[in-house]
């Protein structure tokens, strides 16, 4: 199914649809595998020791594997390159929406993320040249904290960066 069905949104524009977002997806794509390459191969080269340790308060023997080498920091930016790459997809993918379909600016247009129902409705509020089609979609991904577990890291990750970047 295209993504303009899935929205339920009809172009009349025979231009195609959304390559920007895609295009911003396969980049994505080929860094999450360069990312899995780099972290396969750090733990294949990495010694680690197995640990054990008895919790007193459960009175069981816990056991685990504890690096002895730093993880890259490079890890960290990658991460936070892949996840921005697939917010800002989701972002330009409302953008085209807005322009195609409401015939407006794109200017202030952004996928609404929520740490709670309440921010998510309040972050979809602002979003005032989305089309209703468009509005009633988002709603049914549940893209706040605690609907989703695949939504909630993707929020938290996303809410957090725009916090810092502000």
């Amino acid at each position: 199914m295209k993504v303009a069905e899935a929205l339920g949104l009809m172009f009349m524009n025979a231009e195609p649809t959304f390559l920007a977002p895609f295009e911003k997806i396969k980049r994505t794509e080929a860094q999450i595998t360069e990312l899995s390459t780099a972290i396969r191969a750090f733990f294949k080269a990495t010694p680690y020791e197995i640990v054990s340790h008895v919790d007193l308060e459960t009175d069981e023997e816990v056991w685990r594997f504890q690096l002895t080498g730093k993880i890259p920091h490079h890890f960290s930016v990658r991460v936070g390159e892949i996840l921005h790459n697939l917010r800002s997809a989701l972002d330009q993918m409302l953008a085209e929406i807005v322009v195609r379909v409401s015939k407006r600016s794109e200017s202030g247009v952004e996928f609404p993320f929520g740490v709670s129902l309440e921010n998510f409705e309040a972050a979809l509020g602002k979003q005032k040249k989305l089309p209703p089609a468009a509005v009633t979609r988002i709603r049914q991904l549940k893209p706040y904290k605690g609907s989703d577990a695949r939504w909630t890291r993707a929020c938290r990750s996303s809410i957090l960066r725009s916090r810092s970047a502000s």
